[in-house]
């Protein structure tokens, strides 16, 4: 059963098929908005569904065929001004379930090759399993909300 507690304005949540958008939230009432359809239809709270999290939607939402999502990326020069280091904040469902979100510094070369340093950070989150909740740790971690390509 949904819980509202979990949810936060705009999470996705699926009902017969068709997802939702959440629009309003309250201590024991949720609504959400089917997308691409009119407004004035809304699904019943108790029959909206989390959406599992899966590799297709991490393509959609990374946008690439790995499946890979970048959070935050930062570039910032070195003390030496050849060098321009690379910091990334990533994350792709692993085959043993997990989230895994890894920070990476890559060192960028002056002839446009990167080398990965000896530094990466790794977190597993086995309870991220939803879109939703996917959606929370993005804004989380980046500060803004995780864009939905067109369904």
């Amino acid at each position: 059963m949904i819980q509202s507690n979990e949810l936060r304005l705009g999470n996705l949540l699926s009902y017969n098929s068709n997802i939702y958008v959440v629009s309003s939230l309250s201590k024991n009432k949720v609504e959400a908005e089917p997308i691409g359809q009119a407004k004035s239809s809304s699904a019943a709270y108790f029959k909206l569904e989390y959406i599992p999290l899966d590799e297709d939607w991490m393509k959609l939402l990374a946008g690439n065929e790995t499946g890979y999502l970048t959070i935050s990326s930062l570039e910032r020069t070195s003390d030496s001004s050849d060098i321009i280091v690379l910091s990334t904040i990533e994350c792709y469902l692993h085959e043993d379930g997990f989230l895994r979100v890894c920070a990476y510094e890559y060192d960028k070369q002056p002839n446009g090759s990167t080398e990965i340093s000896d530094d990466v950070i790794t977190l597993g989150y086995r309870h991220v399993i939803y879109l939703h909740q996917l959606q929370n740790l993005y804004f989380v971690l980046s500060g803004e909300e995780l864009t939905i390509p067109d369904l």
